[in-house]
């Protein structure tokens, strides 16, 4: 859901990554927003976020820290398979 960001509350889920308009990503899907990621938003004009709001009927802590390493869990297999790769190609050349 899109939440305004005087809307946001530290412990939201951002559902989609957010994007400067230089195209750099700024927050990742996934990531816990602090009350720091919250005030960067504000000030970098960003008017909107997507974000899971935590529903303590459906979803615990528990939920969204297992989800949070699964992400960074992700993402280092992505770095040490790119590490791999160029390991390959250099050895190739």
């Amino acid at each position: 859901m899109m939440v305004s960001v005087n809307d946001l509350n530290p412990g939201d889920i951002l559902n989609q990554d957010v994007v400067m308009p230089s195209g750099r990503i700024l927050m990742t899907r996934g990531m816990i927003l602090t009350q720091s990621m919250i005030e960067l938003v504000k000030k970098r004009n960003f008017t909107q976020l997507k974000i899971e709001s935590l529903n303590k009927d459906s979803s615990s802590i528990v939920d969204v820290i297992f989800t949070q390493e699964v992400l960074v869990n992700d993402a280092m297999f992505d770095f040490k398979k790119y590490v791999q790769q160029r390991v390959d190609y250099y050895e190739l050349i």
